[in-house]
């Protein structure tokens, strides 16, 4: 309000040189480093039958759709490691 006041008063009188204006802040530039691309999603395979099909001591019988997509999983996640390493993401 004062700073309102003390130009409205300087430019009455006459005064322009009393005016000045404050420089705008500058903000900082940020470059934001290019990643590469991220791996795609695998196409996980809908189970047709149960997963665990049976239980025999400590031994499981298992369908080919949960080892096909567990080895898929297990790669994918290799894949995202090596997209972390290679863009320096801990």
């Amino acid at each position: 309000m004062k700073a309102i006041f003390l130009i409205l008063t300087c430019l009455s009188l006459g005064l322009t040189s009393c005016v000045t204006i404050k420089p705008a802040a500058s903000t900082p530039i940020t470059i934001e480093p290019k990643l590469s691309l991220f791996p795609p999603k695998p196409k996980i395979v809908e189970y047709t039958r149960k997963p665990v099909i049976s239980k025999i001591d400590e031994n499981y019988l298992i369908s080919s759709e949960l080892l096909g997509n567990s080895l898929l999983m297990k790669k994918y996640i290799e894949m995202i490691d090596r997209w972390k390493v290679t863009n320096s993401i801990k």
